[in-house]
């Protein structure tokens, strides 16, 4: 054993005598020689011993270093961004926030907490999950093998009915057979490696959350708990990516509907393909993977490196200081605003130049684009939505739309038209304008709204919140916070986060004349301040497809930000 691997007796050392350990007390956590132990067992019965060799490769399996190369040891953790890190680190990190803690303090019942015993329950479903999932493409790989020797049959049978110039296309047909088999086969046995792969990695996940029951201090138990949920964390993920990619596979023949009849005519027998459906085992696993979801959840990496470079701010021609209330993004990268006092459309091209005004009928709200040229738009304080055609120099407004009551925002997706519609809810419409559906929401106090990757997002500045909905007005998630208590504006990226422009409790005292642009992360459960900026917020609006986030204010000015 190496100077490394061994501990002094405890006992011993009381005594001034030098002796390595060979077994280490759970109990008292104190670390005790052959003969020692004995001693320490007949006044304590009920202790609990494990060998030294065996309490050191337990540890081992705990970082307690910080990551940051400091070569310090853990000290603070901080619950809001669920993150352990040293005392040099907290002021660079942590500083201002809520809920940090010392290791003794979070540590203390970590081996009974509900953290290690979720993982530990969470892990064994992983495993079953995998157990089934490899017993359904097992299956699998022998269900087609039995459908090849049904088609086989089926393409003799057939053979027999027709001449002898069938005989090519038959040889062709079946090596095609052999070879969409032979491709669903490796498929399937690719599928198959790689679920076993991520078994070997839960099985292994599965025996340390055991193993880590059994650490020396509640410190070690805590810190290992939490390093073992980060890589939980990522197995599910892994896990629930392969569970959306497979699907129930098996080989059907497409026989042509001429062969019985038409034999000289015949050119093919027909098609061999494979044909994807889903699979009730991954269905099921699916569904309880979703629910498992967030769970245990860490802060998105994304939400917490992101920064936003300003790459240019774009001022009305008139210099007038006439603000922005809506705006879009057309498919050839120009920007649409909407100005309620001077009642027009803005168009600036790609590079944020001013390129026209159209005139429009009203104050415009908010503006939302259906294609190259056309763009819907709301009024404010109107019961009606609507279609402009702005290839012309002036634009044309080719259908006017009638609601109940007044609009607010809108928004364009997948061939629907949604909007708010005072008192309704969200209102969905065709291009056409026929009314598809209702979407019951409570939408006091709702001005702003987009939609977004089957997702429906809304802020209520009354209620300082923000909100997530599924399709049918589900709610998703709901987030409010003390950094954007009167939100404004919203804009989601492809990967569901949420830009967010509004005003702070915070800069009431600090900085009376300004407002906030925070991130909020695709589950809703973290927010992060982006930026503060002097003047009063409009909205935000966020271009996916040229990845850049406009920030429109009352004083006219657009601020255009690059991702970084």
């Amino acid at each position: 054993m190496s100077a490394l691997d061994t501990k002094p007796c405890y006992h011993c050392e009381t005594r001034h005598v030098s002796r390595d350990a060979d077994a280490w007390c759970i109990t008292c956590e104190k670390a005790f020689c052959h003969k020692c132990r004995y001693t320490h067992l007949s006044g304590n019965s009920n202790h609990k011993f494990i060998s030294i060799q065996k309490y050191n490769k337990l540890a081992l399996t705990v970082h307690k270093i910080c990551k940051h190369d400091h070569d310090s040891k853990f000290h603070i953790y901080c619950k809001f961004h669920d993150d352990i890190t040293c005392n040099k680190c907290k002021p660079e990190t942590h500083s201002k926030c809520n809920g940090v803690q010392t290791i003794q303090e979070a540590s203390k019942n970590a081996k009974t907490s509900f953290q290690l015993s979720d993982l530990e329950k969470k892990v064994s479903e992983l495993s079953g999950t995998l157990q089934k999932l490899i017993a359904s493409r097992t299956k699998n790989l022998n269900t087609i093998k039995d459908q090849k020797k049904k088609i086989e049959t089926e393409l003799e049978a057939l053979r027999k009915k027709i001449n002898d110039h069938i005989t090519k296309i038959q040889k062709n047909l079946l090596g095609e057979l052999n070879k969409v088999y032979e491709r669903t086969k490796d498929e399937l046995d690719e599928s198959l490696k790689e679920l076993d792969r991520e078994k070997t990695l839960i099985h292994d996940l599965k025996d340390k959350t055991i193993q880590i029951k059994h650490l020396s201090t509640n410190v070690e138990t805590f810190l290992g708990t939490h390093q073992l949920r980060k890589r939980y964390a990522i197995d599910e993920k892994h896990t629930s990516d392969m569970l959306r990619g497979i699907k129930h596979v098996y080989l059907r023949l497409s026989v042509s509907p001429v062969v019985q009849s038409l034999v000289s005519d015949i050119t093919s027998f027909g098609i061999v393909e494979m044909v994807n459906k889903p699979d009730k085992v991954t269905d099921d696993e699916h569904k309880l993977s979703e629910s498992r979801a967030g769970k245990i959840s860490t802060p998105p990496r994304f939400v917490m490196r992101v920064k936003l470079h300003l790459r240019k701010t774009i001022k009305s021609p008139s210099d007038s200081g006439e603000y922005m209330k809506g705006c879009t993004s057309s498919s050839n990268g120009q920007m649409i605003f909407a100005e309620p006092s001077k009642k027009v459309l803005s168009i600036y091209d790609s590079k944020g130049n001013f390129y026209n005004n159209i005139p429009v009928s009203a104050h415009p709200f908010d503006v939302t684009s259906i294609n190259y040229y056309t763009f819907a738009v709301t009024y404010d304080k109107m019961s009606f939505i609507e279609m402009l055609d702005i290839s012309k120099i002036n634009g044309i407004v080719t259908n006017r739309y009638r609601t109940n009551y007044p609009c607010r925002g809108i928004s364009y997706m997948s061939g629907q038209i949604y909007v708010v519609v005072e008192t309704e809810g969200i209102q969905v419409m065709d291009i056409s304008g026929n009314v598809q559906k209702r979407i019951s929401i409570n939408v006091n106090g709702v001005r702003f709204f987009t939609t977004s990757n089957s997702r429906l997002y809304y802020t209520n500045t009354d209620a300082g919140t923000v909100h997530c909905c599924d399709m049918r007005g589900k709610e998703m998630w709901k987030f409010e916070d003390k950094n954007i208590s009167r939100p404004h504006g919203l804009g989601p990226d492809s990967s569901g986060n949420v830009f967010v422009v509004g005003y702070s409790d915070a800069a009431k005292t600090t900085a009376p004349n300004s407002y906030d642009v925070i991130l909020v992360s695709p589950d809703g459960q973290y927010a992060r301040k982006l930026l503060r900026r002097s003047g009063s917020p409009s909205s935000v609006h966020y271009d996916k497809r040229n990845k850049r986030l406009l920030l429109y204010s009352h004083d006219g000015s657009v601020d255009w930000y690059e991702i970084v």
